[in-house]
Formats: structure tokens, sequence, C-alpha cells
């Protein structure tokens, strides 16, 4: 009773600011897979869920429904299997952030309207039933309760116009949303080195004209003199 008790504290969802919902689905969608000594480094993971408390179960990540589906596949097939440790069934949790954050990429980038609803619906369907353990057990064919991760996706839907794609191609978190639909670099520092190159184009393309105009302007002067 606890485990179901401590899921439905926290799929009651109270209304969340627009902007805090904004702020979860960037860095959901920003976060990457690190690699530390061939081991994927589940830290950026774990920020999100401390910064982000309440759009994960209270159990989550130390249980999850995949982490115990994981944990019963390897009873099953295992033979004489060792139970998960407590790091073990934490990084099972925390490894659903990949096909997560891969699945709402997509979205974000996919021109088709159609397509990009489906791709929200299947993220919105795999984190409901990978994240909370009686989710399959409560009436599955059923709409859940209204959780602030859905929230947070009906929010993206209704600003998928603002959701860009930063326009600097090195930039290491890309996903943002902006605050016109005009906007194409996520910050000034990004925009900096396109505005260089537009005066860099500026002074080769017409700024050659201009230094030729007033060259022969000033040979005249000094023709007449």
């Amino acid at each position: 009773m606890r485990d179901v008790n401590m899921e439905h504290q926290s799929s009651r969802a109270k209304p969340i600011r627009s902007g805090r919902l904004e702020d979860f689905v960037t860095e959901l969608a920003n976060v990457q897979a690190r690699m530390v000594s061939a081991e994927v480094d589940y830290g950026p993971m774990r920020r999100i869920v401390d910064r982000f408390k309440e759009f994960f179960p209270l159990t989550f990540p130390a249980d999850s429904a995949l982490a115990r589906h994981s944990e019963q596949l390897a009873e099953s097939f295992g033979g004489m299997h060792t139970p998960f440790t407590t790091k073990e069934r934490e990084e099972h949790s925390l490894s659903q952030f990949l096909g997560w954050s891969g699945l709402l990429r997509r979205a974000w980038d996919e021109p088709d309207h159609r397509k990009r609803e489906w791709l929200l619906f299947r993220l919105r369907e795999i984190f409901h039933f990978g994240v909370r353990p009686s989710a399959r057990k409560d009436a599955p064919n059923e709409p859940p309760d209204l959780t602030p991760f859905e929230q947070a996706i009906a929010h993206l839907q209704a600003v998928l116009y603002r959701a860009k794609h930063c326009a600097n191609p090195e930039c290491p978190t890309p996903y943002f949303i902006a605050g016109s639909s005009r906007y194409r670099f996520c910050s000034g520092d990004c925009a900096a080195p396109s505005g260089l190159e537009a005066k860099r184009r500026w002074w080769t393309d017409k700024g050659s004209v201009k230094r030729a105009t007033k060259s022969k302007t000033s040979g005249a002067k000094h023709a007449k003199k």
C-alpha cells in the first residue's frame, strides 16, 4: 500500500506555472548520454529528477515499472539471479531518460503536425507505463490521472510555434522555447557568431563597393586640384 500511496501523491497534479513547464521540457529535450570510463553518466538525469521532483513519483528513481520489469526478466532468464542493488534499480529507471529525450527531440524537430502529435502521445504513454509500477494494473486502457508530465507535454503542444532548435550548430543545449516565433538563437552568445558573420559578408559584398566609390570620389577631387 505504501508504494501505491506514494505514487498517487504525485499523480494528482496541481496546475504548474508555464515557465516551469517550459523549463522542464527544455531540460528533458537537451539531456544527452555521456560516457565516463565506458559507463553511462546518470548525473544529468539525477539532476533533472532533483530539480523537478513534482514531475516524478516520490518512489522514482529507486523504484519504477521498468526497474521491476528488468529485475523480473533477469530472474526469469538468469538462473541463480542476485536481486538488483539500489544503484542498479536507479540506473534502470534513469536509463529511460534517453528514450524520452530522443522522442521529445524528434517531435520538437518534426515539421509534420500529425507525426509530431503522434510522437508526443507516445512519449506520454511510454513515460506513464515506464515510471509508475502500478500503471499496468490500474485500468491500463483508461486515461490516467493528469500528471505534471502530461501538463508539460500539453503545454508544449500549445506553444510548439515557439519551440525552436538553436541555429548555432555548436550550441550544447539547442532546444529552447523562444519568447517570439521569430527568434532563431537561444541566447545572445549563440547569436553573436552569426552577427559577426553577417557583418563580414556585408563588408565583403557592399563594403568593397563603398570603398571603390569612395576611392573614385577621392580621385576625382584630386584631379580637379
